[in-house]
Formats: C-alpha cells, sequence, structure tokens
C-alpha cells in the first residue's frame, strides 16, 4: 500500500513540476496594425456588403489589457450601431 502511495506521489509532483516550469506561445497574433482612416473598406481584405454611410473606422489607440505583452499596440474598429443590416466581412 505504501509503495502505491509514493508512486502516485511521485507521479503528481513530477506532473505539477512539468507544467509549472512549461512555456507555451500564442497560436496567431493580430496587433491590428492598420492606419487610422475612416474606413475599413479596402484595408488588407475587408470590404462591406451594404451601402450605408455607417460606416466602421480605424480608431486609435487599440486596446489594452493588463499584463498582456502585446496590449496597447496597434488600432481597434469601431462599428457603428447599424440597423438596416450591414455586414462586415474579412476574406482569409
Amino acid at each position: 500500500m505504501n509503495k502505491i502511495l509514493i508512486v502516485i506521489l511521485i507521479a503528481v509532483l513530477a506532473f505539477l513540476v512539468t507544467f509549472s516550469i512549461s512555456f507555451s506561445q500564442p497560436v496567431y497574433i493580430e496587433n491590428f496594425n492598420y492606419s487610422v482612416r475612416d474606413t475599413i473598406e479596402g484595408n488588407a481584405g475587408w470590404f462591406r456588403s451594404s451601402t450605408s454611410n455607417n460606416k466602421a473606422k480605424i480608431i486609435s489607440p487599440g486596446l489594452t489589457y493588463t499584463g498582456y505583452i502585446g496590449s496597447g499596440k496597434g488600432n481597434c474598429v469601431f462599428i457603428p450601431n447599424e440597423s438596416s443590416g450591414e455586414v462586415y466581412i474579412m476574406s482569409v
């Protein structure tokens, strides 16, 4: 019984040590480094499927998250409230 307990304890400790020293990296990074513009259309494959005058704008500053290395890099998109069914699409 003591041998089984010791083996389980060693396995748990090995598991904890392995995950405490492991590092990960982001799979995908999008800093949204597009220039500030009055529309996102025609920028990196973005287009609009409506004729409405409410355009999604690229504004500055970008999003910030405490403790995130990429925080504050790039800009962000302001999408206005649209009741006509306008849809923004990005082709990948």
